[in-house]
């Protein structure tokens, strides 16, 4: 690395570490490129400047640390790495980001904070799957949004909930497509900044940055935090949020949705809720108060994959205003393109499981068995209650070593509770626990 290249100064961990001229400690910053993360290092002002903001760094030695492996793209790092102020959002982009590279996402997903799932119904979904399958052409092009018989189903399924009849519904292979898609309509529509409530899914953060949407969150604690504040402005805006916490298993409160409900009939404000979890309380109530705003001025995405914990299906949808509907579709096929024969077949079974229910509630009663024994058997601790879904945020009271990789609330857009662990109670690791 010649001199006059712009590169970064790191705190002496990782593949590579500096010659040992001194860097101030200053701000911290995070690298953008999302396969360098040299143990977390944080990199620091160097000199009189900020290392690749356009400064030049004179010093031109470099030394490799034995103890490391070199990454494959370090060869290639003299110049362009982007820098960005560090932040809760950065941090947890950075931190799903090393577990994947550095801990294998978790086992593959089967840490007890992971996301595989083991699912005691599983079988008999799958059988009926299958027979849905059988009635499907699989020399024509799939196409959720124009199959008519999961349109039907849902708007039954909403109008039994007792919820205003959706105007427009549109479905796609789960929520990670809706989300990518979502962040796209906004690009397209020339916004370029929202606001949000905290957490978003961390590919949510990821889209909006790829298409250059700045995420301003309007509140610094999450929602089920005793000192939650929310700070919304008096004119119109895009407000984004997740109801409920997923991680923590916790739904939005009833006066924070009744709040933003009047602030969207008073300012005429767009509001997005990522709904992955809901429909999932354990007491049963199938009683959404997110589905009381503006129908006109909202999207909310539900996701059946997730309810029934069959995550090798994937079907999604979007309650979205019936003006959006078909840019939105356009926006989704042309970047996802066209859906599969077994997501058709899963789609029709999950729609008429959302209004049955044969199998989302015994789930539900076996998350909440699991995490009540967890609770009483004194292995897991928090000062709130989970109520929904099937993730919790807990301290976990027996020791761990330090191998079994678990998240905390850093991969979640907090750093408080430092001794709090997600869980997944339909985790293949459960027998860790109990």
């Amino acid at each position: 690395m010649g001199p006059g290249r712009q590169y970064l100064a790191f705190s002496g961990k990782g593949p590579y570490r500096h010659c040992g001229a001194r860097p101030w400690s200053g701000d911290r910053y995070r690298v953008s490129c999302p396969t360098f993360y040299p143990d977390r290092g944080t990199a620091r002002k160097h000199g009189t400047r900020i290392v690749g903001k356009g400064a030049d760094c004179k010093c031109t030695a470099w030394e490799r640390d034995e103890a490391h492996q070199p990454h494959n793209v370090l060869a290639s790092l003299a110049v362009g790495i982007v820098m960005e102020p560090y932040t809760l959002q950065s941090d947890m982009i950075s931190r799903h980001a090393e577990f994947e590279d550095h801990y294998n996402d978790g086992d593959d997903g089967n840490s007890l904070s992971g996301w595989q799932c083991e699912n005691p119904f599983s079988e008999q979904l799958q059988r009926r799957v299958v027979e849905a399958r059988a009635a499907i052409d699989v020399t024509r092009y799939q196409t959720l949004d124009n199959d008519e018989v999961v349109e039907a189903l849902l708007l039954k399924f909403h109008r039994d909930a007792g919820e205003t009849m959706p105007k427009s519904v549109f479905c796609g292979e789960g929520s990670s497509t809706i989300l990518f898609t979502f962040c796209a309509w906004l690009k397209e529509n020339g916004i370029t900044e929202v606001l949000y409530i905290p957490p978003l899914y961390y590919s949510l953060h990821s889209a909006l940055k790829a298409f250059g949407v700045h995420a301003k969150p309007a509140a610094e604690r999450h929602a089920f935090e005793s000192d939650f504040v929310l700070n919304l402005p008096s004119k119109t805006a895009f407000l984004l949020l997740a109801d409920p916490v997923w991680y923590a298993g916790l739904p939005l409160k009833n006066d924070i949705v009744r709040s933003i409900i009047d602030w969207q009939h008073d300012t005429g404000s767009f509001v997005f809720i990522d709904g992955s979890f809901q429909y999932l309380r354990w007491d049963g109530n199938i009683t959404e108060l997110t589905a009381g705003l503006d129908e006109d001025l909202t999207l909310r995405l539900i996701c059946p994959t997730k309810m029934l914990a069959l995550h090798g299906y994937r079907f999604a949808y979007a309650i979205l205003p019936r003006a959006m509907h078909k840019q939105f579709a356009r926006l989704y096929f042309n970047i996802h393109g066209s859906d599969t024969a077994e997501n058709t077949a899963f789609a029709r079974v999950a729609a008429q499981e959302l209004r049955d229910r044969h199998f989302v509630e015994p789930l539900m009663k076996f998350a909440k068995s699991r995490h009540d024994h967890l609770r009483g058997s004194r292995e897991t601790w928090a000062s709130w209650n989970a109520s929904c879904g099937y993730f919790v945020f807990e301290k976990i009271l027996r020791p761990f070593g330090a191998d079994v990789p678990l998240m905390d609330g850093t991969f979640f857009e907090q750093n408080r509770y430092g001794d709090h662990r997600r869980i997944n109670l339909f985790s293949p690791s459960m027998h860790l626990l109990s």
